[in-house]
């Protein structure tokens, strides 16, 4: 059974930097079978090119605007999508970025204990150290190891 298209019309305007050529940022009527809100973005056809648009209007629309439509909106934009993505992108480079970090910390922990051993002014050094820097701690062994943050 073939799924009927539901025609609707759309206000939107072009984007300053996708403007129609002449530079104006008047409304444009196009078809549409897609669900949108005002405020969307949407991708359309003009001048041979692709251009992001905003949803201004969805009804109300008067005869001479749904007689000027004969285009229609290619697709919706997914903006929540897109911020999601970014969102998640952000949280995974925080994470590598700790990870990076403590890496390099109990890399520069392991040699300080390689050269530590049988030199008693490394091992000192490292007591001291790890007395002031929060970011290490003295294991009952004797040995200093990253402070794990809870």
């Amino acid at each position: 059974m073939a799924q009927t298209l539901v025609k609707k019309f759309v206000t939107v305007v072009f984007n300053q930097k996708d403007a129609v050529p002449s530079g104006d940022l008047r409304e444009y009527t196009y078809l549409t079978d897609l669900d949108s809100q005002t405020g969307d973005f949407a991708v359309v056809e003009n001048n041979g090119k692709y251009s992001v648009v905003e949803v201004k209007e969805i009804r109300g629309l008067t005869k001479l605007q749904r007689d000027k439509a004969h285009k229609w909106i290619v697709a919706r934009v997914d903006v929540a999508a897109h911020e999601e993505r970014l969102r998640k992108a952000a949280a995974a480079q925080e994470i590598r970025n700790k990870l990076q970090e403590l890496r390099e910390q109990q890399e520069e922990l392991l040699i300080y204990k390689a050269l530590a051993q049988g030199n008693p002014e490394i091992q000192q050094l490292l007591v001291e150290l790890a007395a002031n820097d929060d970011s290490v701690t003295l294991l009952a062994s004797g040995e200093i190891a990253p402070k794990v943050e809870k």
